[in-house]
């Protein structure tokens, strides 16, 4: 999945303007590899950083860095991955964002009958990991980058695309 989004990151021209803008920036982002979120929305990001001049990225595991978690604690007080953390060329924060976006959180929970996935059957967690892949793949990919988007065009006073 990580080589797939990696090959087609689905950027846009208008992307690549948008974060033209924002050069210089840093983003650190932490994650797991067995994280879908994580899978789903990492390789676009390094793909950004190759074709922005100006854009840096760097990737670290959750476990290397768990003061920044600890600091970036999701709802619950749980931490969540995918991390992103945008920063100046100083290294200030600028930004965060964590987990997936509302949408896809909103369509899990939907699914699940507001159940934890635990309380899923086999059967249950296998068609839901199936349709998961599906939505990621048509909608929650550009959700969740679109989500962070908008966050940053309100972090540096952008109107939204």
């Amino acid at each position: 999945m990580l080589d797939e989004v990696y090959q087609e990151p689905n950027l846009m021209p208008s992307d690549l303007r948008f974060f033209e803008s924002l050069a210089p920036l840093n983003i650190l982002a932490v994650g797991e590899d067995w994280c879908p979120d994580v899978v789903h929305t990492l390789p676009r990001w390094a793909r950004l950083a190759e074709q922005v001049e100006g854009i840096s990225f760097r990737i670290s595991f959750k476990t290397e860095v768990p003061d920044l978690m600890e600091q970036h604690l999701g709802p619950g007080n749980k931490e969540r991955i995918p991390l992103y953390l945008f920063l100046d060329p100083q290294g200030n924060r600028i930004a965060h964002w964590s987990g997936r976006a509302r949408v896809a959180d909103q369509w899990i929970l939907a699914r699940r009958n507001r159940r934890v996935y635990s309380e899923l059957s086999k059967e249950e967690m296998e068609q839901l990991t199936q349709e998961f892949r599906i939505m990621y793949r048509e909608h929650f990919r550009r959700e969740n980058f679109q989500e962070l988007k908008d966050l940053l065009a309100v972090a540096f006073g952008i109107p939204f695309d």
